[in-house]
């Protein structure tokens, strides 16, 4: 089957603009969900400390910097694993065919992102005991958990009911068309 390059040019230019709206309508629509969940992230762990005005504020704008620099540093992380994947895709398989100087140096590589995340930790925690108290510090911590936790079970009833709709309007849908059937073998029989 020969494609005319006119008219696939004329599809291309059709069909392209729309398929990139698309692209950047999903990227505002995650970009504005994520924004969406650090407040609510930010709005439920300040329920659980509890603090003044004067130290909510003190500590908020320490917690929003430490979110953005821990966001950037992950986005890195993700970045150079992607490379390195690109570089190298790995099967479970492939890892028996690694030479050991390059497992050594995926290893190393994971453990220095994994150091750079603690350090910002580290130095974000002594902050954050300048502002509010080492146990309030804790509280956080626990509060962050929490909240992963609280999400993760919301996430999973969502599915469940959305599965069980599903179910449910294939259950109705399936009753519909017995009656459809039904009716067309009456008529049939009238006819």
């Amino acid at each position: 089957m020969r494609i005319n390059k006119s008219a696939l040019f004329l599809l291309c230019a059709i069909i392209g603009p729309s398929l990139f709206a698309q692209e950047e309508k999903s990227r505002e629509n995650r970009e504005k969900m994520e924004a969406e969940l650090s407040e609510l992230k930010q709005e439920f762990i300040q329920l659980k400390l509890d603090l003044t005005e004067e130290k909510l504020s003190k500590f908020t704008t320490l917690y929003d910097q430490y979110e953005e620099e821990k966001k950037t540093l992950k986005k890195q992380m993700r970045q150079e694993r992607r490379s390195q994947e690109k570089q190298r895709r790995m099967e479970a398989d492939e890892i028996e065919k690694l030479r050991e100087e390059e497992a050594l140096r995926l290893l190393k590589g994971k453990l220095e992102n994994e150091r750079k995340l603690l350090e910002l930790e580290e130095e974000y925690i002594d902050q954050f005991t300048n502002v509010i108290s080492a146990k309030q510090v804790l509280q956080y911590k626990q509060a962050e958990k929490d909240f992963r936790r609280e999400l993760l079970k919301v996430a999973m009833e969502e599915r469940r009911e959305s599965m069980e709709a599903r179910k449910r309007v294939d259950t109705k849908m399936r009753a519909r068309m017995r009656e459809m059937r039904e009716m067309q073998r009456m008529k049939e029989l009238i006819d």
